[in-house]
């Protein structure tokens, strides 16, 4: 599944994953790749390394995927890229997109990959001069619990890809 709202279709097209490239993932998110996943035993499946640092509430019976969402979230770093503009928005999606799908395809031990999910979001910064800023998430989809996200293309101010462990390696 690969589902885009019509902002990343203009940024990205109409294959967003074809624009991983596995070299534009930077060494910190490489370094919270190599921690790998796990699953709790609550039945959350997190980060390693993005678990270690996180201090929000614990998981709860019926909000898995929230949990999961606010632990996996994570910024992209952006402070490397000197281009400005429109080049400096696409490359900071390929290192959004790129890192997402690796996130994906590193968690093929996971018990729920089926159900895996990775949200890239881009939108512009609220300061005086906007910048392009970006953020990615992990959830998990499950049925017995609110979507975390409705319609993608319900989010009017950002670009929106969302894709699960099928789409990433296929």
């Amino acid at each position: 599944m690969i589902a885009t709202n019509w902002a990343m279709r203009q940024l990205a097209g109409p294959d967003p994953l074809a624009l991983a490239d596995p070299e534009a993932v930077t060494p910190a998110d490489r370094e919270v790749l190599a921690s790998g996943w796990r699953t709790e035993p609550s039945g959350a499946n997190v980060l390693a390394d993005l678990r270690a640092g996180y201090h929000g509430p614990a998981a709860r019976s019926g909000d898995l995927t929230g949990y999961e969402a606010a632990v996996n979230g994570r910024g992209v770093a952006d402070q490397d890229i000197l281009a400005e503009g429109k080049a400096r928005e696409r490359e900071l999606l390929v290192r959004a997109i790129s890192y997402a799908k690796q996130a994906l395809v590193e968690a093929r031990e996971l018990p729920d990959r089926d159900q895996l999910t990775a949200v890239v979001s881009l939108s512009m910064s609220g300061d005086d001069v906007p910048l392009p800023t970006a953020k990615v998430t992990y959830y998990v989809q499950r049925d017995d619990e609110r979507p975390y996200l409705r319609d993608v293309e319900g989010y009017a101010f950002e670009s929106m890809l969302v894709f699960d462990y099928a789409a990433a390696t296929g």
